[in-house]
């Protein structure tokens, strides 16, 4: 019957095959992009629900995902085609989900996994639908409000090591102020050299930067202020560096590497993070955080591999964690270790603490290996120092594991992802270097 074997395709093996498919989601991925207000105005609402979403009920998590995955039927349900690009992204939501079989508290893992996993599909949503301006943008207007609200509220809470008022409005603790200021403080110094019109930039991101900047001033924040120092410390000396050419950008590389590999010996011999700590005006526990991280290690090593599950920690009833919550005075509505190494191998064991350095790591070198080879952009620059943001910030806070929802994992799990976008975008078109 089917004799002709004159017509028939060579065999095509299954990489090319693959490859072939990504290239044609890529196309029609590429021209579905939300319009300039409605990018602003997606990612500003997003910014607010994510800002307070530990303080509401069910009904704005359920308008966030709503927005989002409206988009789905306005745009086709081919802009959540999988690609490769995604599954490193989606590794440690799909990780909190399956902790569900060995949780001590399955059914908080479940609904939680689930939320992690809802919330992963939003942030690919964002990342392919919005544009970077407008995400800048958006970004913006959604910390700016945040903040003016924290500003009317006027809330301060004192710290009881030393003494210090601080800004919290809203928010249950200073930190999460002075992360909120950092994200704009970070977006709008990279929007301030973009080619805009002075007066839209006076409006748009000086006014923004000021508000932003006094409000990390009120915070008194030890970890923001350092983050973002060395965010835009990176930032800048990565800009310079690929400004250069040939040689001279090797051996800035090279005087870079030694120079940080000294910073770390000679913080080592001279004790300078007492001086950092004695300059913020901060003790040698760093609030009280050591003793913290030891309990965490002593507790994590009880399910070293797996851990407890995803939330199957922080959960009235479990006894260590109503130990700590009474020694440290803190009603039962969460807390955590303030590190997100010690809080991820306590919840996922080893394996989410390998997987999660894998994720900081995958963030900081694929934006670095993409502005080496197209040069250094705006996008790249904001990108970057998101990145180092939450480096420097996973040692002393637990910014985007604890929990689904909030500012930190918005914007942590959406680097990857978007950077998969920029590569699919610029692949016949590559950026100027």
């Amino acid at each position: 019957m089917f004799t002709r074997h004159e017509g028939m395709r060579p065999a095509v093996n299954l990489t090319q095959r693959f490859a072939a498919v990504e290239a044609e989601r890529a196309i029609k991925i590429k021209n579905t992009h939300l319009t300039h207000p409605v990018g602003v105005a997606w990612v500003a609402v997003t910014l607010l629900i994510m800002a307070y979403s530990w303080k509401f009920t069910v009904w704005p998590i359920l308008l966030y995902f709503g927005m989002w995955y409206a988009m789905v039927l306005w745009k086709g349900a081919r802009i959540l085609m999988p690609t490769r690009d995604m599954l490193i992204a989606m590794a440690m939501p799909l990780l909190a989900f399956v902790s569900t079989a060995w949780s001590h508290y399955p059914a908080k893992s479940l609904y939680l996994g689930t939320c992690f996993i809802l919330m992963m599909g939003c942030i690919l949503l964002m990342a392919r639908l919005v544009r970077f301006r407008a995400m800048a943008q958006g970004l913006i207007l959604g910390v700016t409000l945040t903040l003016v609200l924290t500003l009317i509220n006027g809330r301060y809470s004192v710290d009881t090591m030393d003494g210090r008022y601080s800004l919290i409005g809203l928010f249950p603790t200073k930190n999460l102020v002075g992360f909120c200021a950092d994200l704009g403080i970070l977006t709008c110094v990279v929007m301030l050299f973009t080619k805009e019109h002075f007066l839209r930039k006076l409006a748009l991101f000086v006014v923004p930067l000021l508000i932003c900047g006094w409000c990390l001033y009120k915070s008194h924040s030890g970890t923001a202020i350092v983050s973002l120092v060395v965010a835009l410390a990176m930032v800048t000396a990565a800009t310079l560096t690929l400004r250069l050419r040939g040689q001279l950008r090797l051996i800035a590389i090279a005087i870079g590497f030694f120079l940080f590999v000294g910073l770390i010996g000679a913080s080592l011999a001279f004790d300078l993070q007492g001086a950092v700590l004695k300059g913020l005006g901060k003790d040698a526990t760093l609030t009280g955080r050591t003793y913290l991280w030891e309990q965490g290690k002593k507790i994590g090593w009880q399910e070293p591999v797996i851990g407890h599950g995803y939330g199957g920690f922080w959960v009235p009833g479990e006894p260590e964690a109503e130990r700590l919550w009474a020694e440290f005075h803190i009603p039962q509505l969460g807390f955590h270790f303030h590190s997100t190494y010690v809080e991820t191998f306590v919840e996922l064991g080893f394996v989410g603490m390998g997987l999660i350095i894998l994720l900081i790591l995958g963030n900081l070198i694929g934006v670095l290996r993409l502005a080496y080879r197209q040069g250094m952009t705006a996008e790249l620059a904001l990108l970057l120092a998101l990145s180092c943001l939450f480096l420097v910030r996973s040692f002393a806070e637990v910014d985007f594991f604890m929990g689904p929802f909030g500012m930190g994992g918005l914007m942590f799990y959406y680097i990857l992802p978007r950077l998969a976008q920029i590569r699919r975008e610029t692949k016949d078109s590559p950026l100027p270097a």
